[in-house]
């Protein structure tokens, strides 16, 4: 009988000081923190030589991400190229050095032998005429990082496993980079991620539409509603949840999200007071399918523990609202519910040289009591 499968991230906090191992793993096991955002923090310590500022660093890294500092790429480039690090590195320290470490990269890529990427997936998804050209060779990589001055350069690996491809294009006389990256979706095999000029500089969401626009692909678009015109599932499953945190006397929810560079997720979920024991709720699902021309939505149910339950509806908000809170410099926000003052409050915050919001609300908890009009949510058995 073979052992069982070790979860990589398992594995390297196991290898910690106990102190620092068991309450990180103690946060991963929680859904407090996810596998790649350890991943980065235990190679940062590594890099910066002292493993046991794992769990401060933790801390500094998932703040730092949310104000969109490319603190990942600095680690990822550093490891690459075995260079040191320091973790009190101030926030204009972490943008020099990836600066710094995007030219060594560009550097190293130009005087390396070149290598050929193959972009026929790409190729294929995209509109066959536009301003710009699909970047075939790591010498044109390094070329763009160059005259960019940004870390394309360093993407090397994730364009020879054909998972990415760079797409030079230009727009109103400025040089965009962009990220194309694979979906392994049928109905959108091909999605765009950093959107990127000189300097680092993000594109806009004017910017993103054009690009989507000249390469032929559909800008994202989510859907506020059911199907049948009625109200989308998230608010159907929020007012149906209310009864069950009301019966279990919970007073007040925080839901903290945030996300850059091609990557976002909630953070936490508290609750206050927290609840004894987790519950398990069921709530309502959607599927698509694409059938003789067009589509078909069928609603499904799901157990999910209720921590789970309310991540799945702050997901659904964020999706209603449209903005790109993950993208580039990326964003941040929250979603809380107050029973006391009676608000559900929603803000969803857009990074770019500073902080905006993008999105605001304030509901009333009676407005979705008034409208539960299916049975509250029961633990399930």
């Amino acid at each position: 009988m073979s052992a069982a499968t070790v979860d990589p991230i398992v594995e390297r906090l196991s290898e910690l000081p106990a102190k620092v191992g068991k309450k990180l793993l103690g946060q991963f096991s929680l859904g407090h923190v996810d596998a790649p955002t350890l991943h980065t923090v235990l190679d940062a310590a590594q890099l910066a030589g002292d493993i046991s500022k794992s769990l401060w660093f933790t801390g500094s890294y998932l703040f730092l991400r949310s104000k969109g500092v490319p603190v990942g790429d600095v680690v990822a480039m550093a490891k690459q190229h075995q260079r040191k690090i320091r973790l009190e590195w101030s926030e204009q320290r972490w943008r020099n050095e990836h600066n710094k470490l995007s030219r060594l990269a560009t550097l190293k890529m130009l005087a390396a032998k070149n290598v050929t990427y193959d972009v026929t997936f790409f190729e294929k998804h995209i509109a066959s005429s536009y301003p710009g050209y699909l970047i075939k060779s790591s010498r044109r990589l390094g070329m763009e990082g160059l005259r960019q001055q940004h870390c394309v350069a360093s993407y090397h690996e994730r364009l020879a496993s054909q998972q990415t491809a760079i797409l030079c294009l230009f727009l109103d006389h400025t040089r965009w980079t962009v990220e194309l990256i694979q979906t392994n979706h049928s109905e959108t095999p091909v999605r765009i991620g950093q959107i990127k000029t000189r300097l680092n500089a993000v594109a806009s969401n004017e910017i993103r539409k054009q690009v989507y626009n000249y390469l032929g692909l559909d800008f994202p678009r989510l859907e506020t509603s059911s199907p049948d015109g009625s109200r989308a599932l998230h608010q159907i499953n929020l007012t149906a949840l209310l009864p069950v945190l009301i019966k279990l006397d919970i007073q007040e929810i925080y839901v903290g999200f945030s996300g850059s560079g091609d990557d976002g997720h909630i953070d936490y979920v508290e609750m206050q007071p927290p609840p004894a024991t987790m519950p398990v709720v069921h709530i309502l699902d959607q599927t698509r399918d694409y059938q003789d021309g067009q589509w078909i939505h069928r609603e499904c149910g799901r157990d999910l523990p209720l921590d789970k339950a309310i991540e799945d509806i702050v997901y659904g908000y964020l999706e209603m609202t449209g903005v790109d809170w993950y993208n580039n410099d990326g964003g941040q926000g929250h979603f809380s519910i107050n029973f006391q003052t009676g608000n559900i409050e929603f803000e969803v915050n857009q990074n770019y040289v500073e902080s905006v919001t993008e999105y605001a609300n304030e509901w009333s908890v009676e407005e979705f009591m008034e409208q539960l009009v299916v049975p509250a949510l029961t633990e399930s058995t």
